[in-house]
Formats: structure tokens, C-alpha cells, sequence
């Protein structure tokens, strides 16, 4: 059996957990951290790039539709008033669309960090977690209670990392739930300006 949990550990990319096969109580709490490791995602967090770049347009837009809502003193009627008040409500709806876009930007900036930090501990942990195992196995070695001793060692390896691994990760959790709150919000301040859109 120990074979071919080390080859599952292997085959998933997870040395730690592979070395740790001989020292069970470790081994679960490397899984589970791991397990913690790969719901925080891979590769680099997006930081909300795009959405800087269209609040920047939606700006540009608003600053462009803002020099045209004089009309020329040439122009006369009741098309030139409104020619002036058209320009004027779309440059009033390019500016909540750049501040809807810098919202959802701060956020992403906000929940890579979160994420990167997250990451960080539980590497850290795990880390730690990992060179235990080499004194564990050595103790487990000595007659006659290196073995009682070694466990006691486990115990409190996990003890020391786990707790610290699972704090974050539920810190990671809420601030999750309140992004996706703001995110929430910013789609339905989008959906508010496409319905009050006119052609």
C-alpha cells in the first residue's frame, strides 16, 4: 500500500507528500494542505490589468464627448440642444463605467494578494511541516520508545502547522465571499447603465 501512495504523490507532483508516506499523521496533514494549495489556483493571480485599461478608454471618451457637448454657435434648433444633451449623458455614463471598471479592478488587485499570501503560508507550512519528517523517522529508530516518542513528534509537527495553514486559508475564504459581493455589485451597476442606455 505504502508503494503506491508514494507513487500517487509522485504522480500529482507532491514530493513531501511522497516522502512523508512512513509518517502517516504528517502525510495527512501535508495532503490536506495541499489539497488547501490547489483551491487558492495556479500560475499568476489576475490583478484586474484590463479593467485598468477600460477605465482609462471609458475616460478618454468622457474627456472627448465633454469638449463636444458645446455646439458651435452656427448651430441653432432644437437638434443642437439636444445634440449638447446627448453628449452630455454619455459622457456622464462613460465616467460610472470608469468608475465601475476601477472598482472591479481594485478588487482583483485585492484578492491577488490575498491569494498570493494565502499561498506563501501554506507553502510555508507544508515546508515546515516536511523537514519534520527526517527527525520523526530518525526517533522512530531509537529502543525502545523512539516509536511512542515519534508519534508525540508528529502530533506536534502537525500541531505547530496545520492550525496556522487552515486560519489563512479561512481568511482566504471570507475575503473571497466579500469579493465576490463587490463583483456582484459592479455587474449589476453595469446591467443599470446598459438599461438606461438609449440609441
Amino acid at each position: 500500500m505504502q508503494p503506491i501512495a508514494e507513487w500517487g504523490a509522485k504522480k500529482f507532483g507532491n514530493e513531501r507528500i511522497a516522502a512523508a508516506t512512513a509518517t502517516p499523521i504528517i502525510q495527512k496533514a501535508l495532503i490536506t494542505m495541499m489539497v488547501m494549495g490547489n483551491t487558492c489556483g495556479f500560475g499568476e493571480p489576475d490583478k484586474g490589468g484590463h479593467f485598468s485599461n477600460g477605465a482609462t478608454k471609458f475616460r478618454e471618451a468622457e474627456d472627448n464627448l465633454n469638449s463636444s457637448t458645446t455646439t458651435p454657435p452656427t448651430w441653432e434648433a432644437d437638434a443642437a440642444v439636444e445634440y449638447g444633451a446627448r453628449n452630455e449623458e454619455h459622457a456622464k455614463r462613460a465616467a460610472r463605467m470608469a468608475e465601475i471598471d476601477d472598482s472591479v479592478k481594485e478588487v482583483l488587485e485585492n484578492e491577488a494578494t490575498q491569494i498570493d499570501v494565502a499561498r506563501k503560508m501554506l507553502d510555508r507550512c507544508q515546508t515546515t511541516l516536511g523537514l519534520s519528517i527526517i527527525p520523526v523517522l530518525i526517533t522512530r529508530a531509537i529502543p525502545p520508545h523512539g516509536p511512542a516518542l515519534a508519534t508525540l513528534m508528529e502530533f506536534a509537527a502537525v500541531a505547530a502547522t496545520l492550525p496556522l495553514a487552515i486560519d489563512r486559508y479561512l481568511d482566504l475564504i471570507e475575503n473571497s465571499a466579500r469579493n465576490a459581493t463587490l463583483i456582484r455589485r459592479a455587474g449589476a451597476g453595469y446591467d443599470q447603465i446598459a438599461s438606461a442606455s438609449h440609441i
